[in-house]
Parts: C-alpha cells; sequence; structure tokens
C-alpha cells in the first residue's frame, strides 16, 4: 500500500491478458459472463488502510494509491467488458441502505449482503440476463 511506484505509468497487462482468457474460456465454456465492477473505499471503518496505518500521512497515501488501483482495475475490466460486449454491473456506485453494513473496505454484514444480492439480481432481471421466475 505504501509503494512508491507510480500507478499511472504502468500498463496492467497481466489484468488485461487474464481478463480477456477468463471472458473466453467461460464463453467456450458455454457460460454468459457478467462483470462486476469493484467497490471498495479505505475510508470505510476497519479498513485494511486504517487498520495499518491510523489516521496519519502513510493512510492517506496508501488510501489515496488504493483508490487510484480501483479505477484503474475497473477501468480495464469495463473496457474490455464493452469491447467484448459483456454486461457491466456498476457495482462500484453501490451502496447499502446503512453505511454501517459495510465491516470494513469491500465487505458486508448480512444485511448487506442481502441488499447487494437483489440489486445483482434486479440488474440481471431487468437486463433479462435471467428470467424472473412467475409461478
Amino acid at each position: 500500500m505504501l509503494s512508491k511506484t507510480n500507478l499511472e505509468k504502468i500498463k496492467p497487462v497481466g489484468l488485461i491478458t487474464n481478463f480477456r482468457n477468463i471472458i473466453s474460456v467461460s464463453k467456450a465454456s458455454g457460460a454468459k459472463p457478467i462483470v462486476i465492477l469493484f467497490n471498495t473505499d479505505q475510508d470505510r471503518k476497519n479498513s485494511l488502510a486504517l487498520q495499518y496505518f491510523g489516521n496519519s500521512d502513510d493512510f492517506t497515501f496508501a488510501r489515496n494509491r488504493n483508490h487510484k488501483a480501483l479505477h484503474i482495475n475497473n477501468g480495464v475490466m469495463d473496457s474490455i467488458a464493452n469491447a467484448l460486449n459483456i454486461p457491466v454491473i456498476s457495482f462500484d456506485k453501490w451502496n447499502p441502505k446503512d453505511l454501517q453494513s459495510w465491516i470494513d473496505h469491500c465487505h458486508l454484514d448480512s444485511t448487506g449482503i442481502m441488499e447487494k444480492a437483489r440489486f445483482i439480481g434486479n440488474y440481471l432481471i431487468k437486463n433479462q440476463i435471467l428470467m424472473a421466475d412467475n409461478k
């Protein structure tokens, strides 16, 4: 989290290659892949950066670096998904009704997990990726 490597000068070749391969293998196996963007925020209670560094300059650096890395990863996944006509769920913009449902920078309590499941399920039904059962 405290590496000084400039993230903006690194091309995420491994992520690009692996992500394309995962999609290709999934499609070849008959699956219909869906991309769900990452949702993480080191400002949330019990975040890793907050646990390790407290409220310090190191925390600020780690939080900002994590934000840049997340932006790069989500951008790569979104771009590849759009190029390959794969649906993208913008989970990165989602929050549970009660922000206290975040138990750390990216994990949810049981209430938050249920809300997340509804959010994803509703997306799948609305976009006719998963059909609602009318029984």
